[in-house]
């Protein structure tokens, strides 16, 4: 449909982006570079444009491509937090780390329903050794989860950011927070076992007669 939709009015850039969206799903590059080219051709001042071969740079494992084209739909879009997300996973590829924080902390600002760039920010802080900020971000990210907000998200990282929050407690002998943090990793198949074994560590700290080690 597109490709007739731009053999019929080449000046319409909405159909070459589309277009460009359909040859990415196919994963045919080439010629998905070439019709997000042909929408800037026919429009510079549409975002998605560049979005897109961002996006397929990104794909190519070129992220200092794919961040020329992010920044300039950033311009364009200054609010969209998937720009802002797209961006910092680029800088956090490059180890640009810095870099990487700002952007995840702006699409945070600017709306992130499904809490992509917290997790994403939580676990850069972690390869960082910044424990608190991690905590901070992670307990954040369950309570998108709690208000329901979350859909994608909610069956794997949520029991990632309880199984972090109950070791981070249990680090601290916040044993009541380290417990309940626990206990929520058995509600999910991926942590549940590790859930388990952690809950038992707590109840040893919390009541040593319980070591039979």
């Amino acid at each position: 449909y597109f490709r007739r939709a731009v053999r019929m009015d080449q000046t319409n850039h909405t159909s070459w982006i589309l277009l460009g969206h359909e040859y990415l799903e196919l994963k045919n590059h080439t010629m998905a570079i070439d019709a997000y080219a042909r929408a800037l051709d026919a429009n510079k001042n549409d975002f998605r444009s560049y979005y897109g071969l961002g996006h397929t740079y990104e794909l190519l494992k070129m992220p200092h491509f794919a961040i020329s084209y992010y920044k300039m739909a950033h311009s364009l879009q200054p609010s969209d937090s998937r720009v802002l997300y797209a961006l910092g996973y680029c800088y956090d590829q490059l180890e640009e780390y810095e870099y990487a924080k700002k952007c995840y902390k702006k699409a945070i600002a600017f709306h992130d329903p499904e809490g992509t760039s917290v997790i994403k920010l939580a676990k850069l802080h972690i390869k960082l050794g910044e424990e608190d900020d991690a905590a901070k971000l992670y307990t954040k990210f369950i309570a998108v989860i709690e208000s329901g907000k979350s859909v994608s998200h909610t069956t794997e990282e949520g029991g990632n950011a309880h199984l972090y929050l109950a070791r981070y407690h249990l680090r601290r002998a916040h044993y009541i927070e380290a417990e309940a943090h626990a206990h929520k990793t058995t509600e999910f198949v991926s942590t549940r076992e590790e859930g388990k074994s952690l809950l038992q560590e707590v109840y040893k700290y919390k009541d040593p007669s319980q070591d039979t080690g």
